[in-house]
């Protein structure tokens, strides 16, 4: 039996014997690869590394990329550090970010990439110094704001008076509304927008932090980076880094792939739907249908867990918000193109349909592809319908455990968002019978709740 299959045991002989603690090798069948080999085989799977090249490839020369946890950061380190991609790039995470290790990291060099251009000394943010950075709104400032300069100055001023007395004299910002001019001469020699989008660079961007009492270190250290950018270098933040680190940002965001670039130019997002910002349609369009790879994610031969699925929900997302401004803009062809490529690379049978592949139906819908997105909506309501009739089968016991219900409760409101779109659509038959369902799924349930 190949060496990847022995393991270390103790012989039972030798510790009745008195030879305690021996360790032995000896060669023990291959359970994992007898019995569930399909549940940890990766060969052909080489999604982190390219996802995490996507990432890097999204992003202008010269950037820095917010990310946050291990999926979005180790992926891109590894492509820079063995591949070779993109090393003028600077990958920060922002949970490393509240050290104080990790930030002298940040201001020095790295591969290609300058270092970030911080003006807190190492003594202002070492451990334990201004770990939290407070909001009050000081009564003594007449003005209902404060410059993003002026914040960063008064927190990094070691002066008395700048310091919160009943919170044993830690840093504090002394106004909930944070305001920075923009350069717009440093935005176009630059090139932070597109020619077309001069006429919509803001005076200023304002950051509300009313819904925040304090800042963590992390945070305090992007608006440090803020303050003295002045849109010398594109900054990002991965799609995948939750909105609480935002700083209230995302009006001013810009997808262009994997990531939102801060722009000046303010725009409406929607939370619900997971749409920050807004779309830079001719990047995103060259990203995600020539530029990025996919790590062999649609080869039905190549194993995905859990964690590549719900990775490909993200994707689908992204592929949909391209698509939905294209029809914006008119250009239906192109977002048809768009779905088309999304539903090549995450067919529902490697993922089955969820919240966004409904959008991405939608999307179908509104660009005139009315067959495929009633094909889509059709195979959706077969797997939803065929999992409702399977909950509602199981044992009361089983049926109201916190696991199935809610997946009861999904499925309910992904037919009800099924509806809706066909309903708005036109598609009067399908939505018909779309509502007849989930009536009837929806009557099962409240009787059995009752």
């Amino acid at each position: 039996m190949p060496r990847a299959y022995q393991r270390r045991v103790l012989i039972p002989e030798t510790i009745a014997a008195g030879v305690t603690g021996v360790i032995v090798l000896i060669l023990v069948p291959g359970i994992m690869a007898a019995e569930n080999w399909d549940d940890h085989d990766r060969s052909g799977r080489y999604t982190a590394r390219d996802f995490g090249a996507n990432y890097l490839e999204t992003c202008k020369p010269n950037g820095v990329i917010f990310t946050n946890g291990d999926n979005d950061t180790f992926p891109l380190w590894y492509n820079q550090e063995v591949e070779g991609v993109r090393t003028d790039m600077r990958v920060c995470n922002l949970s490393y970010l509240q050290t104080d290790w990790y930030i002298d990291q940040m201001r020095r060099k790295a591969y290609e990439s300058e270092p970030l251009p911080f003006t807190l000394r190492s003594e202002q943010y070492r451990l334990g110094t201004r770990d939290a950075v407070y909001i009050v709104d000081n009564p003594r400032i007449k003005r209902d704001y404060v410059g993003l300069k002026e914040a960063v100055d008064f927190i990094a001023n070691d002066n008395p008076a700048t310091k919160l007395t009943q919170a044993d004299n830690a840093a504090y910002i002394p106004k909930k509304t944070i305001k920075f001019k923009v350069d717009k001469e440093a935005v176009i020699r630059n090139k932070v927008v597109a020619p077309e989008d001069y006429d919509k660079i803001v005076d200023e961007i304002v950051i509300d932090v009313a819904d925040k009492n304090m800042l963590s270190k992390d945070e305090m250290m992007i608006l440090d980076l803020l303050a003295t950018n002045n849109w010398e270098r594109p900054i990002y933040w991965a799609i995948t880094v939750g909105r609480s680190k935002y700083l209230n940002l995302e009006d001013y965001f810009q997808v262009e792939g994997f990531a939102y670039r801060l722009v000046p130019i303010k725009s409406q997002s929607s939370p619900q739907q997971l749409q920050f910002g807004r779309v830079e349609t001719k990047l995103m369009y060259d990203n995600l249908m020539n530029k990025f790879k996919w790590g062999g994610m649609n080869n039905p031969d190549v194993y995905l867990d859990e964690t590549n699925t719900r990775m490909m929900t993200n994707i689908r997302n992204s592929f949909n918000r391209l698509a939905t401004a294209l029809i914006a803009e008119g250009k239906k062809d192109s977002a048809i193109a768009v779905i088309d490529r999304c539903n090549e690379l995450i067919p529902h049978e490697l993922v089955p349909y969820e919240y966004f592949a409904m959008n991405l139906a939608d999307s179908y819908l509104k660009a005139g592809a009315t067959e495929k997105g009633v094909a889509m909506i059709e195979q959706a309501f077969d797997n939803f319908n065929d999992e409702l009739n399977f909950y509602f089968s199981l044992d009361r016991k089983f049926r109201f455990s916190s696991g199935i219900s809610e997946e009861i409760q999904r499925d309910l409101f992904y037919m009800q968002n099924m509806e809706r779109i066909a309903r708005t659509a036109g598609q009067a038959e399908l939505a018909k019978k779309l509502g007849e369902s989930l009536q009837a799924h929806f009557e099962v349930y409240s009787s059995a709740n009752s």
